[in-house]
């Protein structure tokens, strides 16, 4: 136990020397973090690449105790010596990417290729949630979840302190949980990062005088998802995967978030934006400093959520408890984050507007169909007649192919003209009784549009004097301000 403190001791002794003496050489070195889009939110440009401090520290911490202990070690020293061949090569991908700036395929290339080295030096997700029949499933299980937990890391490394004080929660956690199951081999791989981590964030907390950088944020991700590895495999069941997600939940959730809202608003996953969490506490007015304490709170929160979760893995109804005490707290932080995108998605859930949404979809293709099989115009108004009452709106008058409808009475609305080729039109009137329907009225205008017009040109037509037109703009017509349907 003695010997345990000390590594941890001197990790963070060195990390406090060596971090402020890698700083003034980076800034010397013009390796700097410039303050550029509304993402960033320091004033002028810090040092980066402030992992190889951590990296160093934690490697020289064992070099000591080697130097004093002789081989006494060894043996317990195995896990940290598998994981750091692999973590070597994360620190590497983001020494490059800090000093001259990788394309993502770069990264995550060499990202593949610590994860492939984690597993054949056997840092791979087994016991009891891969049977020996189907372990085959353990080398794709354990690549994905290192690299969730590289970039978790790497997100949520947007404010000062953040990563480093939130990976200092989660590696006390496993230190913890290497305590209770008595395992030293993790105890003694767990210790040096956190007295790294500690004397790292000397510097690193608000205001910060050097950043961690690709270099520190991959590789602290990829080294705690490598310590959460061996933690699962302390369980039988697959329940106790669920107390290293826990952990890390404050990172797993935000690159969750991340990549939930952009999908929900047609955005590429990889696009940067100013939604991430800590944005969201600095939004509602919070500082930097009280932002990252905050967090750091519900990182200590959650930390004791899953050391009490792995400590009733074998009482069933307890875990079962301490999970659904988690996902409570996970949606009430949700919530309070203010989400839009996921408030959206679950009224449009609860109030069927998302089948509305795919039936409207279905009538628009259905439209687009009918009109291209109409043999005659007439036909073709007819169809648009009769279609576009499923979107609240009826046709009061048609102008098409030489074909003329209308005016017909409408009930009280708005009425908008589609203009079509050679002075053709197409007039429709929306219910105001039907304003669910409204936000599909914009694509059926465009199928109505396109659809009338390649087939006009189909049909050898004879144009009657008429209006002109300009293709392509939407007439609202003025008098039915008030309500009326235009009846000329």
């Amino acid at each position: 136990m003695a010997s345990l403190i000390w590594v941890g001791i001197i990790s963070f002794v060195l990390c406090l020397v060596l971090t402020p003496l890698l700083r003034d050489a980076f800034r010397r070195l013009g390796i700097l973090d410039h303050p550029g889009d509304n993402r960033k939110i320091h004033p002028s440009p810090i040092p980066r690449a402030g992992g190889l401090a951590i990296a160093l520290a934690y490697v020289a911490s064992y070099l000591v105790i080697r130097f004093f202990f002789g081989g006494e070690f060894d043996q317990q020293l195995a896990l940290a010596s598998k994981i750091l061949t692999a973590a070597s090569v994360i620190l590497a991908v983001g020494l490059m990417d800090d000093l001259f700036g990788l394309k993502p395929w770069q990264k995550l290339t060499g990202q593949l290729v610590g994860s492939g080295i984690a597993c054949w030096k056997g840092i791979a997700i087994a016991g009891g949630f891969a049977s020996p029949h189907d372990a085959w499933w353990s080398i794709p299980l354990t690549i994905m979840w290192l690299l969730v937990c590289s970039n978790a890391f790497n997100l949520v490394d947007g404010m000062d302190g953040l990563a480093a004080g939130l990976g200092l929660v989660s590696t006390f956690a496993m230190l913890v949980g290497a305590g209770l199951h008595h395992d030293t081999q993790l105890a003694l791989a767990t210790i040096p990062l956190a007295g790294a981590l500690f004397g790292f964030l000397r510097y690193n907390f608000n205001p910060a005088t050097i950043f961690l950088g690709d270099s520190g944020s991959l590789s602290l991700g990829f080294v705690l998802g490598c310590f959460s590895i061996v933690w699962i495999g302390h369980s039988s069941t697959l329940q106790g995967f669920a107390a290293p997600i826990i952990a890390l939940s404050i990172p797993l959730l935000d690159v969750t978030l991340a990549i939930g809202r952009r999908l929900l608003r047609g955005q590429h996953i990889f696009s940067a934006d100013r939604r991430h969490i800590h944005h969201r506490l600095l939004d509602r007015g919070m500082t930097p400093r009280k932002a990252a304490l905050v967090l750091y709170a519900a990182g200590i929160g959650v930390s004791a959520v899953a050391l009490l979760h792995l400590s009733n893995l074998g009482n069933g109804s307890l875990s079962g408890l301490t999970i659904l005490l988690f996902g409570g707290l996970t949606v009430a932080a949700i919530r309070y984050l203010g989400y839009s995108e996921f408030a959206q998605a679950g009224k449009m859930l609860l109030r069927g507007e998302l089948g509305r949404f795919m039936a409207a979809q279905i009538d628009l293709r259905a439209l687009e169909d009918a009109i291209a099989l109409a043999p005659t115009p007439a036909a073709c108004a007819e169809v648009v007649t009769n279609s576009v009452e499923s979107f609240g709106c009826c046709v009061t008058r048609v102008r098409f192919a030489g074909h003329v409808t209308g005016p017909s009475i409408a009930p009280p609305g708005w009425t908008l003209r589609v203009p079509l080729d050679a002075g053709d039109f197409v007039e429709l009137t929306h219910d105001f009784g039907h304003t669910p329907s409204s936000i599909h009225v914009g694509p059926l205008v465009d199928v109505l549009r396109s659809s009338l017009v390649a087939k006009g040109q189909a049909f050898t037509r004879t144009f009657s004097p008429g209006p002109q037109m300009v293709p392509g703009r939407l007439v609202v017509s003025g008098e039915l301000a008030v309500g009326q349907a235009d009846s000329r």
